[in-house]
């Protein structure tokens, strides 16, 4: 089959390589479509990978093509999507019903192959069904609607409050309509791409470029002078960390969602800023899922999608095949190449 492999740090290339082999309790997936996560450009370009070679991707959607060993409930042809954390089983936090903090655990696309293949295999208990009538291409945002979903869930509650979103990739226009569906008051956004701010207003967000605006004054006019009650940085850099603190209410709250792309350094007036204001910061990461969970998100996520209350096809800027991948990912990653959510179509 046809996968693109990372060879080493900034060495991706779309080749043959041997199908993989489901083994008891997996499913042979063909891939429909993956989504690219910066977290993929991240461990192609910026460091190595938990091994090498490695075939990225956990954004997955696909159909079921073999099943070995007893099937259950599931079936060849069945549409899925898969959630891509594995962690051991005998994890305390899987016991908790934390399968997300666990530290013992494997990845697809990360820690074993993902999804930027033909085929890729996963155990059974980690699929979810695509509701009738939603798109597989559609189906491979689920993964990023989770995550938005959970980082609001960390946040409390949304109803009648204002959410401020720093950051608007695909995870942060998702968080806008999970906010929006949960009862939101207002939500506002910011983002220096003049493509994701008209899709953020297209997606009921108010939305301000942040170096045309001075974007506290923008968010406190929004807020009748106080602050948003929740902010929820997406970007993952020391500024926008710095101001997320600087545009939220006293007690308000500051969901920390992006992936650092380096040190974090607080400048002592930020670092007042969440003493003086008694701000809870909230750290965010993956979501929950499988029965001990108090929620399973994905399922929560999917229901939605399948109801039609959450717009994820806008997001699809960009569709390649596996041989226009490396190029396209080296493209993303300078900055040469504009895209909310691109897709692999394999």
């Amino acid at each position: 089959m046809r996968a693109c492999v990372i060879h080493g740090l900034g060495d991706i290339r779309c080749e043959d390589v041997p199908m993989p082999v489901p083994k008891a309790g997996e499913a042979l997936i063909e891939v429909a479509a993956c989504g690219i996560c910066g977290s993929d450009l991240g461990r192609t370009f910026d460091y190595t990978p938990h091994q090498l070679p490695l075939v990225p991707g956990h954004e997955i959607s696909g159909i079921v093509r073999e099943i070995a060993g007893p099937s259950g409930e599931w079936a060849v042809g069945d549409h899925v999507v898969i959630e891509p954390m594995l962690p051991a089983d005998d994890d305390p936090m899987v016991a908790r019903g934390l399968p997300n903090l666990a530290s013992a655990y494997d990845y697809i696309g990360s820690r074993r192959d993902g999804g930027f293949a033909e085929f890729v295999v996963a155990p059974l208990g980690h699929l979810y069904r695509v509701p009738e009538g939603v798109p597989l291409d559609v189906a491979a945002l689920v993964e990023p609607s989770v995550i938005a979903l959970h980082a609001l869930r960390m946040a409390g509650e949304a109803e009648d409050r204002t959410v401020c979103v720093i950051g608007l990739g695909p995870i942060g226009l998702i968080l806008g309509q999970w906010a929006a569906a949960f009862g939101a008051a207002r939500v506002l956004g910011l983002s220096r791409t003049a493509t994701k701010r008209s899709l953020a207003t297209e997606l009921g967000f108010e939305a301000a470029d942040p170096t045309a605006v001075d974007p506290e004054s923008w968010v406190r006019d929004h807020t009748g002078g106080l602050g948003a009650d929740i902010v929820i940085e997406g970007v993952g850099v020391a500024a926008t960390i710095a101001q997320s603190m600087r545009l939220c209410r006293p007690r308000g709250r500051v969901i920390l969602l992006g992936n650092p792309s380096g040190d974090i350094h607080l400048g002592q007036y930020d670092y007042w800023q969440a003493l003086r204001r008694e701000l809870t910061l909230v750290g965010v990461w993956n979501a929950l899922w499988g029965p001990r969970a108090e929620e399973d998100e994905w399922l929560t996520a999917l229901e939605a999608l399948g109801a039609g209350r959450l717009r994820l096809e806008p997001l699809i800027t960009l569709r390649i095949s596996l041989d226009e991948t490396p190029a396209a990912m080296a493209a993303m990653h300078s900055g040469a190449m504009e895209r909310v959510k691109a897709l692999i179509e394999p």
